[in-house]
C-alpha cells in the first residue's frame, strides 16, 4: 500500500506550513491516503509538495482544481 508514516505526515504538514503558511489536511481511509488544501496550490506549492514526496518514493497526483492530491508510487521511468 502507498502510505506515508504518521511521523512523515506530521513533518510534511509542518514544513509546508512553515514555508507557505498553508494548512495541509490529511485523510486516511481504507482506499489510501489523500491530502487537501483550503485554497488551490500554486505552482511553487505543487513543486514543494512534489519534491518532498519524491524523497519518499512517491509522486503527487493533483486534482484538476489543485485543492487535493493523492500519492502515486514512483516507477523507474519517473
Amino acid at each position: 500500500m502507498i502510505n506515508l508514516t504518521l511521523n512523515e505526515v506530521i513533518d510534511f504538514k509542518e514544513m509546508l506550513y512553515n514555508k507557505y503558511k498553508i494548512l495541509l489536511h490529511f485523510h486516511d481511509c481504507c482506499s489510501g491516503q489523500h491530502f487537501s488544501l483550503d485554497a488551490p496550490a500554486s505552482d511553487s506549492v505543487k513543486s514543494f509538495i512534489s519534491d518532498f514526496l519524491k524523497t519518499k518514493g512517491f509522486d503527487a497526483e493533483f486534482s484538476e482544481d489543485s485543492l487535493s492530491f493523492f500519492l502515486r508510487e514512483r516507477t523507474d521511468e519517473d
